[in-house]
């Protein structure tokens, strides 16, 4: 990330494990049918903030033909009755899931929709994943891995790099969807800057490489990439600027979503000027309402890309 951008971020607590491939934010339950245990991941930093057990207590559980359950006499129990102990283990199991789930959700609302990822063995992973609401379920991060009694830098390097490869996979699927969208968006950095500036960017994109030089007026803050001395808008005097110094307070003044890219992402946005942005609602439906009066086919193609 230019390092314009990054020292516009928080600055993360130095709190837990460093996780240095994972940009996202995550909430993580790691699992076993032993116990849960919760993390964060935010800003590069893995820390626990909770832990429960999973584990069935069997002995207290009482049937009309077995009396109490015992480890023991359970090995040794055969025909129905064994059956019915492992529907009842498995209905129990699947309550611990509900209740593992409702705590994952409210752990991924409390810190601005983090992703869910659960850690643990296949069929247990996918049960729980089955207790989420559907929102949650379909942004889900499966790990199947038995990491239930690793500790917690064994978990942040496990990790680092399915979590990069899952940002990578995402940032890809954005700008492919970005790239093949017929109305709403558009790419180059003249038209972004040009956006950016009246406010009518909702969602930018950007590769992680390329930097343009901007002049800037130092009367109205207009800028561009024109080499002329005099702002065009006002006639006062223009200054030299980079990009990645001006785009955090463009951010920060018209509240715009901004995804740095890497990898093939950044490679396909490149082909197009490194730049990419979805537009507002309102800007969208107000250049559908102008179309007809005035500037043609070719006019309404180049704004409703």
């Amino acid at each position: 990330m230019p390092a314009a951008i990054a020292s516009q971020m928080p600055v993360p607590k130095r709190e837990g494990v460093p996780v240095r491939n994972a940009g996202g934010r995550y909430a993580v339950v790691v699992t076993d049918h032993h116990a849960a245990r919760f993390f964060l991941l935010s800003q590069g930093y893995l820390r626990q903030v909770g832990e429960r057990s999973t584990e069935v207590d069997v002995s207290q559980w009482k049937q009309k033909d077995l009396g109490h359950f015992a480890a023991e006499a359970i090995q040794k129990t055969r025909g129905p009755n064994r059956d019915a102990f492992a529907h009842r283990i498995d209905a129990r199991y699947r309550q611990i899931c509900r209740e593992l789930a409702a705590q994952l959700m409210t752990l991924s609302n409390g810190n601005g929709q983090a992703t869910p990822v659960l850690v643990g063995p296949d069929r247990l992973i996918r049960v729980l994943q089955s207790k989420l609401l559907e929102p949650y379920r379909k942004a889900t991060v499966l790990v199947a891995k038995d990491l239930g009694g690793d500790s917690s830098e064994r978990i942040g390097f496990e990790l680092d790099s399915i979590l990069e490869q899952h940002e990578r996979a995402q940032e890809l699927a954005r700008v492919k969807q970005l790239l093949g969208a017929r109305r709403g968006a558009v790419t180059g950095p003249d038209e972004i800057f040009a956006r950016l500036q009246k406010g009518t960017i909702h969602t930018l994109l950007a590769a992680n490489q390329p930097d343009w030089e901007l002049h800037q007026c130092v009367a109205c803050g207009l800028a561009d990439r024109s080499a002329d001395p005099v702002c065009p808008a006002c006639g006062a005097e223009r200054k030299k600027v980079r990009f990645w110094e001006l785009l955090p307070k463009l951010v920060a003044e018209h509240q715009v979503k901004t995804e740095i890219v890497n990898g093939e992402a950044a490679r396909l946005l490149l082909a197009v000027g490194g730049l990419g942005g979805w537009l507002r609602p309102r800007t969208i439906s107000s250049k559908k309402k102008r179309a007809p009066a005035g500037r043609g086919l070719a006019g309404s193609r180049a704004e409703g890309r």
